[in-house]
C-alpha cells in the first residue's frame, strides 16, 4: 500500500508568535506541509523536502491528501484540476499573511516607541536617532525663542546634553539629570515614574553626522543666580575713617589751612583775596566744627566790608592838620593819600596803609561816621576781633562792642567764638575747647587782668628779640608763658615755630657772608648794587653808591639779608617762608616791604598759619 503523508500542526512563523489571524482567508483550508514529512510511493521515495512543487499536476494529485472540503466518499476525476488552483491560491494567502504579520509587528513597534517617547523625552529622541528618522507623531521639544538663547533643534539639544558631563548646576527637582533644562513653567517636563530612572549612561551617543554645538546651558535666559553686586546709591565708607560724616582727616587738615589764610586776609582787609578763599573753602569738605568756623568768617567778611566803607567815608571828610582823639591820646592828620594815611603820633610821623591801620586809629575813624547803634557796634567789634594786633585791651574792647550789639537785638552771638577759634587739622566737632563752653564770653579758666598784661608784655619782648636776630633769648621768654587768653597762647605757639624757622635763616645768612670775597657785588631789587669791601668775623664792610659803610653781621638791612639768604637757600617755597618771617620781625622794615613779605608767604603754599604773626609793627 502507498504510504500516507504524516499530518502535523502548521509550524509558527519564524519571527512572530502564532496569532488568530493565521487561519486561511475566505474559509478555505490548505494542506499542511510538515518540515519532516516525506510522502513515499510504492516504487520511488519522495525527496526529503516534500513533493516537488514543479511536478505535474497529476503527480501532485496522486500524492496530496484528501481535502477536508471534498466529499469524503468519492473524489471526482476533476480533483487534480481543482487542487492545482487551490495550491496557487494557498501560496498567495501565505504571502498575504506574512505581510499582515509584519505590518502588525511594525505597528506594535510604533506603539511601543510612542509610549516610551511620552514617558521619557530623551529615550524617545535616542530611539529616533537609532531608527534614522523621527517616529510619526512624536512630540518635538521646543525651546523658548528669547534674545539670549535661540531655539535649537532636537538633534542639537541631544548632542549638547550628552556633552554636559561636568556640569555642577543643580537641575529642577523631579527632572532627570539628562533631560533638557526647562526654560519656562510651560516647558517643564515630569518624567514617567517607570522611566525616570532610565539608563542614560547606556544610551548610544548622537550620530556622527550631527554637528556638536556649545552647551546652551552656559547661556541662560535669566541673569546668573549670583551676579556681582552692582554699586548701590549709598556712598561707600571712606578710608581712612572720616572725622565726621562730611570730611576725612586729610580734608579737614586742608580746610584748616584755607581757614587760617582766610582769617589772615580778613585781618588785613584784603577782600579780593578773602573772597577767593571763601569760594574755595565753600567747595571743600568740612567737619562740623569747621562749618561753624567758616560761617563766622563769612559773616565777618560782610561786616568788615561795611567797616572799611565807613573808614573811607571818614577819611574823605578829613584834611591835613585835623586831629582825632581817643582815650586821652591825640592823633594829628599829616597827609591823606589814595592808599595811605600819614599821621603824627608820639612825636613822630607814621605812614600806614588804609587797610593796615592801628586798631584804635581805625576805630576812631569809624566812630566819626558810624554812631554807636547795635548793628554798628557789632561791625566795630568784628573789626577789633580780627585785627592783627590782639592785645588784651583790643580783645576786651572787641568783646564789649559785640556784647553791646547782641544786647541791642543783633543776632551775633556766634561771633564771640572768633576769639577761641583754632584752625587745626585734627579738630573734633564732638570735643569743643573748654573756653567755648558754656559761655564763650568767659573762658572756663580765664586769666586775670594782670596775667593777661604780663603775657602780652612777654610776647612784645619776644618780637623785639626776633627783630634783633636773638632767637635764643626769644625762645627762653616763650618758655615762661603758661597762662593767657586763647589768642595769646595761640600767638605763643606760632612764635615758637617762627623761632625755629628764623634760626635756620640766620645760619644761612652767616654762611653766605663767609663765602663773600672783596669786590663781589650784591644786586638788591629794584636797582641797588652793594659792593663787598671786606668780611671780618663780626663785620661786613661794603660800598654803596660810592660811599663806604660798615655793617654788623647780625643786624643787616632787611633787603641785604634777604639777598644773602637767597644765595644759600634759593627762591623756593621754604625760602619764601623764612625770608617773609625775617622781614616781618625786622625792626627797620617798612610797611611796604612787610606787605611784600606777606605775599611771599602766601605764594609759598606752606605754613599758612604763620600769617597770623604779620602784625603791624609800631
Amino acid at each position: 500500500p502507498m504510504a500516507q503523508p504524516v499530518s502535523s500542526p502548521p509550524p509558527p512563523l519564524p519571527t512572530m508568535e502564532a496569532r488568530p489571524f493565521g487561519a486561511a482567508p475566505m474559509g478555505m483550508a490548505y494542506p499542511a506541509y510538515p518540515a519532516n514529512a516525506q510522502p513515499v510511493s510504492s516504487a520511488t521515495a519522495v525527496a526529503p523536502g516534500g513533493p516537488d512543487p514543479m511536478a505535474p499536476v497529476g503527480q501532485l494529485a496522486a500524492t496530496s491528501p484528501t481535502s477536508p472540503t471534498s466529499p469524503p466518499t468519492a473524489p471526482t476525476a476533476a480533483a487534480p484540476a481543482v487542487k492545482a488552483p487551490k495550491r496557487k491560491r494557498t501560496r498567495s494567502n501565505n504571502n498575504l499573511s506574512m505581510v499582515l504579520a509584519m505590518a502588525a509587528v511594525g505597528m506594535l513597534l510604533v506603539a511601543v516607541v510612542v509610549m516610551i517617547n511620552r514617558g521619557q523625552g530623551r529615550n524617545s529622541q535616542n530611539a529616533v536617532a537609532k531608527q534614522g528618522q523621527p517616529p510619526a507623531g512624536s512630540p518635538k521639544q521646543a525651546t523658548p525663542n528669547t534674545p539670549t538663547q535661540p531655539a535649537t533643534s532636537a538633534e542639537v539639544a541631544i548632542a549638547s546634553n550628552d556633552n554636559r558631563t561636568e556640569s555642577t548646576r543643580p537641575g529642577p527637582e523631579g527632572i532627570s539629570p539628562d533631560a533638557p533644562e526647562p526654560k519656562s513653567p510651560d516647558m517643564e517636563m515630569t518624567p514617567d515614574p517607570a522611566t525616570a530612572g532610565g539608563e542614560p549612561t547606556t544610551t548610544p551617543p548622537a550620530p556622527a553626522s550631527t554637528p556638536e554645538t556649545p552647551d546652551p546651558a552656559p547661556t541662560p535666559t535669566t541673569p546668573d543666580p549670583t551676579p556681582p553686586t552692582p554699586p548701590t546709591p549709598e556712598p561707600p565708607a571712606p578710608a581712612p575713617p572720616a572725622t565726621d560724616d562730611h570730611a576725612t582727616p586729610q580734608q579737614v587738615a586742608a580746610l584748616a589751612g584755607k581757614l587760617k589764610s582766610l582769617r589772615g586776609q580778613l585781618s588785613r582787609l584784603d577782600f579780593v583775596a578773602a573772597e577767593r578763599s571763601l569760594t574755595d573753602a565753600n567747595a571743600m569738605p568740612a567737619s562740623a566744627n569747621q562749618v561753624g568756623q567758616l560761617n563766622r568768617l563769612r559773616t565777618a567778611f560782610e561786616l568788615l566790608q561795611q567797616f572799611q566803607e565807613g573808614v573811607d567815608r571818614s577819611l574823605a571828610e578829613l584834611k591835613s592838620l585835623d586831629e582825632l582823639s581817643y582815650g586821652g591820646a591825640t592823633i594829628s592828620i599829616v597827609e591823606i593819600r589814595p592808599d595811605e594815611l600819614v599821621i603824627h603820633s608820639a612825636g613822630r610821623n607814621r605812614t600806614y596803609s588804609r587797610r593796615e591801620l592801628p586798631a584804635f586809629v581805625g576805630l576812631v575813624l569809624a566812630d566819626r561816621v558810624m554812631p554807636n547803634e547795635p548793628q554798628n557796634q557789632v561791625i566795630k567789634g568784628a573789626y577789633l576781633a580780627l585785627h592783627p594786633a590782639q592785645t588784651p585791651s583790643v580783645e576786651a574792647k572787641a568783646r564789649e562792642l559785640l556784647s553791646a550789639g547782641i544786647a541791642g537785638g543783633v543776632d551775633a552771638k556766634d561771633l564771640l567764638l572768633l576769639f577761641d577759634d583754632k584752625y587745626e587739622g585734627a579738630s573734633s566737632p564732638t570735643a569743643p575747647a573748654p573756653e567755648s563752653s558754656p559761655s564763650p564770653t568767659v573762658p572756663a579758666k580765664a586769666p586775670t587782668a594782670d596775667e593777661m598784661k604780663a603775657t602780652q608784655e612777654t610776647l612784645v619782648k619776644v618780637r623785639e628779640d626776633l627783630g634783633k636776630g636773638n632767637t635764643a633769648a626769644a625762645s627762653k621768654r616763650l618758655d615762661t608763658i603758661a597762662i593767657g587768653t586763647p589768642r595769646q597762647l595761640h600767638t605763643r605757639d606760632l612764635l615758637k615755630t617762627a623761632v625755629a624757622r628764623l634760626g635756620e635763616l640766620h645760619s644761612s645768612i652767616q654762611g653766605a657772608i663767609d663765602e663773600l670775597k672783596p669786590d663781589d657785588e650784591l644786586n638788591i631789587p629794584p636797582d641797588v648794587t652793594v659792593k663787598v669791601v671786606q668780611v671780618t668775623q663780626d663785620k661786613l664792610r661794603v660800598e654803596l653808591a660810592g660811599e663806604p659803610g660798615t655793617l654788623d653781621r647780625t643786624a643787616l638791612p632787611a633787603a641785604l639779608a634777604v639777598e644773602l639768604a637767597k644765595r644759600k637757600l634759593g627762591d623756593d617755597g621754604k625760602s619764601k617762608v623764612l625770608t617773609a618771617l625775617y622781614v616781618n620781625f625786622h625792626v627797620r622794615a617798612s610797611a611796604t616791604y612787610r606787605k611784600q613779605a606777606r605775599q611771599w608767604l602766601e605764594e609759598a603754599g606752606q605754613d599758612a598759619e604763620l600769617l597770623d604773626l604779620f602784625e603791624e609793627q609800631e
